[in-house]
């Protein structure tokens, strides 16, 4: 029904409430339509109505016990729940009604990472954001940005408060680094459950052992520098960790654009991170002209890396 197309554009612009209205309308003259008991469902889901959703959902699949979409979108409301064990049934039932219906294939995915509390938070914000318009996650994240800058400031210039201070901005940097790693290193550690190397990509697979290898040399890096104490590990970590925030954002880009960006942004950190390493490790005195020219403009361009990729994939991702 024409109904139902409005709904489903309404909910690709995150207008729930326009989204609620049209599947009624829809509903009114036919109470067994299952997309619109659908559309409905996520409808009331985003906006924080998970046990509504399941009823909307409980009631089509009632109507159509074999709608893969149907079990689907039950198995995310129940993620959002917490409920990890009905989750899951739903999206292996999903799976086994239509083996290639890629939203139950990632739901199955998410299901068994948030199986690791720290990634279940995580996924609980991914969850929460994707909600919300490209206007109003940006306007999160900046906030998010600059609340912590003030409660950092205030904290830090009171002599009482400065180790609060450092402890606050340490837990928004392992907030602001699990975003970014938490897909690829659970990725790599599904590669070995024997459920997960069936639902994981190639692509996935390959992400979760690049970004788990790259996070791996660079710790390792940072604990030679303990025995070493002469600033190669930390100059080691820092060319391998700073290329490895783009390289996880490239796999967890969508395909098309934002991926090719990204891959292209990351082949240019590692190649600034090999200047800035050379420059660092050999001393810019004691290169050739031509090559300290070039590694003293890499290591210029090399420290924006971190902060530049969040910044462009993010900007990316919602466009």
């Amino acid at each position: 029904m024409a109904s139902n197309v409005i709904a489903m554009v309404c909910a690709d612009h995150k207008d729930w409430d326009g989204a609620l209205r049209a599947a009624e309308m829809t509903l009114s003259h036919d109470p067994d339509d299952t997309e619109a008991l659908n559309i409905r469902a996520l409808a009331l889901r985003s906006q924080g109505k998970a046990g509504a959703s399941v009823e909307e959902l409980k009631r089509s699949l009632q109507i159509d016990a074999e709608d893969a979409t149907s079990h689907a979108n039950l198995g995310w409301t129940y993620l959002q729940k917490g409920e990890l064990s009905k989750a899951e049934t739903h999206f292996r039932e999903a799976l086994r009604i239509n083996p290639e219906l890629e939203w139950a294939r990632q739901g199955a995915l998410e299901t068994l990472k948030a199986k690791v509390p720290i990634y279940r938070w995580i996924l609980g914000y991914f969850l929460w954001m994707a909600t919300k318009t490209a206007g109003m996650q940006w306007v999160i994240i900046i906030g998010l940005y600059f609340g912590y800058k003030v409660i950092f400031v205030a904290l830090a210039s009171n002599p009482a408060t400065q180790g609060l201070a450092y402890a606050f901005m340490g837990l928004y940097l392992l907030f602001c680094v699990t975003t970014w790693f938490a897909g690829p290193i659970s990725d790599a550690f599904l590669v070995l459950h024997p459920f997960g190397r069936l639902v994981l990509t190639p692509w996935e697979r390959f992400g979760g052992l690049a970004v788990g290898s790259a996070i791996v040399l660079t710790v390792a890096a940072l604990v030679s520098e303990m025995f070493l104490q002469n600033d190669v590990g930390i100059i080691l970590a820092m060319c391998v960790g700073f290329p490895a925030i783009p390289m996880a954002m490239m796999f967890q880009s969508r395909e098309g654009t934002p991926r090719k960006v990204m891959a292209a942004v990351t082949v240019a950190a590692f190649a600034m991170a090999l200047g800035f390493g050379v420059g660092e490790i050999y001393g810019l005195e004691n290169l050739p002209t031509a090559v300290a020219s070039i590694c003293e403009n890499c290591s210029r361009g090399f420290l924006f890396v971190p902060l530049g990729s969040i910044i462009l994939a993010n900007i990316l991702s919602m466009r």
